[in-house]
């Protein structure tokens, strides 16, 4: 992998005008249509995508000459350690040694022309009290400015929390650009922000469908996640408000471009673990007014277990024979494949996109099976399961479905 080191990095601008921000790149008005990952840039690029988001310095460095080659912009992630995961913000030494190792990737990755942006940290304030976090952030800024004074710089938040944006507002003027990440609660950003203090813009740094914790949950625990058809159509409504709301917004990221476990293998995803796309693909290519390509996605409507809906929290007795069946609103354009996969709930669960492991998968060993339904044998062990559908068209697009269930002890 080679870096390219040259002076050719971009011109990039905030401008302020009738009101409202906006960013300008080589003096041409720039709008943000991006997403937050690493994978699958040309597929970005050919929906109408322009900018990339990435959270880690590794991660920057595995796409940078990619992402250059193919026209994209970097909002380039400075990985500060989250309280979260035990790094001492009040200890001076550790919170410089992390400065320095920050400062260094910036001055060695500053005139890359695919850099447009660099985020210092990433929710900082998720499960941390201490507002002296931001007194770094503001120092760490500082420090970056007097050595790369061309690019913005950006921290990002959770929520639009009132106090925390506030405190950033008073603590940190080196920050151009407030990053926000937000989903159920996207249509609230603009105007909570409002109430605030914050007279910069913002960009909205992941969102997409539901989040985990803002949707309904069974007893023991399992979050009912909607099929993939809603989350596209969640996006097609969300972007089209967040577009017209705010004259400070300078745009979004749209979360994930990429495959990750989180609470599911399927929950923020835009593409499966094989990388086929779900529809979310094709719902940011319209919206960002790529190629009509005229191609279909399968749509699964509702899946059920015995009869019953998620919501229902189904307990059934190990071993026992269940039925999943799947309902469509659509079958795609092309042959259809459908597939069945039961794993363990997870119990790895954590905030903020920490990394967590992957639960424990079963092979699905069907007694019956018609298309759209299969009939099976519950685990033996007692806990919570989910049984997953995929719907593949062409082997190349997919839409999925999945149902949490409990298995009891057989009386």
């Amino acid at each position: 992998m080679s870096i390219i080191d040259s002076d050719t990095s971009k011109l990039i601008e905030l401008r302020k005008e009738v009101g409202r921000f906006s960013l300008y790149v080589e003096g041409e008005r720039y709008y943000i249509k991006g997403a937050g990952g690493t994978d699958y840039l040309p597929e970005l690029v050919a929906c109408g995508g322009n900018t990339l988001r990435t959270w880690h310095c590794e991660q920057t460095d595995e796409i940078l000459d990619e992402a250059g080659d193919l026209g994209l912009l970097v909002c380039a992630g400075l990985d500060l350690a989250p309280a979260r995961q035990g790094f001492d913000y009040r200890n001076p030494l550790l919170v410089e040694e992390q400065n320095a190792r920050m400062l260094e990737y910036v001055a060695k990755r500053k005139d890359h022309p695919a850099i447009m942006m660099w985020g210092v940290g990433n929710e900082l304030e998720l499960n941390f009290e201490d507002d002296g976090v931001w007194d770094v952030v503001e120092d760490l800024a500082e420090r970056i400015k007097k050595i790369d004074p061309t690019h913005l710089l950006m921290t990002v938040v959770a929520a639009v929390n009132k106090e925390v944006i506030e405190t950033i507002a008073q603590r940190c003027p080196s920050i151009d650009v407030l990053g926000i990440n937000a989903y159920k609660a996207l249509d609230e950003v603009a105007p909570r922000l409002r109430e605030t203090s914050w007279s910069k813009p913002y960009i909205v740094t992941e969102w997409g469908g539901d989040g985990a914790w803002e949707v309904a949950s069974t007893h023991w625990g399992a979050e009912i996640e909607p099929p993939s058809m809603f989350k596209a159509e969640k996006r097609m409504s969300r972007y089209a408000k967040m577009q017209t709301e705010s004259r400070l917004c300078l745009g979004s990221f749209a979360f994930l471009w990429g495959q990750k476990q989180e609470v599911t293998p399927t929950w923020y995803n835009i593409f499966d673990e094989k990388g086929r796309p779900f529809e979310c693909m094709n719902a940011m290519r319209l919206l960002w007014g790529g190629e009509d390509t005229g191609t279909h996605w399968p749509r699964i409507e509702e899946i059920q277990v015995n009869g019953f809906l998620a919501e229902d929290e189904l307990e059934v007795e190990a071993s026992s024979v269940l039925e999943a069946r799947i309902r469509f609103a659509g079958l795609g354009s092309g042959s259809l494949d459908l597939s069945w996969e039961l794993m363990e709930e997870s119990q790895d669960k954590r905030e903020g996109g920490d990394a967590q492991s992957t639960p424990k998968r079963f092979q699905v060993e069907p007694l019956e099976e018609t298309f759209g339904s299969i009939t099976f044998k519950a685990p033996s062990v007692e806990g919570g399961y989910r049984i997953f559908a995929y719907a593949i068209c062409d082997r190349a697009r997919v839409a999925a479905a999945n149902f949490p269930f409990w298995v009891k002890e057989r009386k």
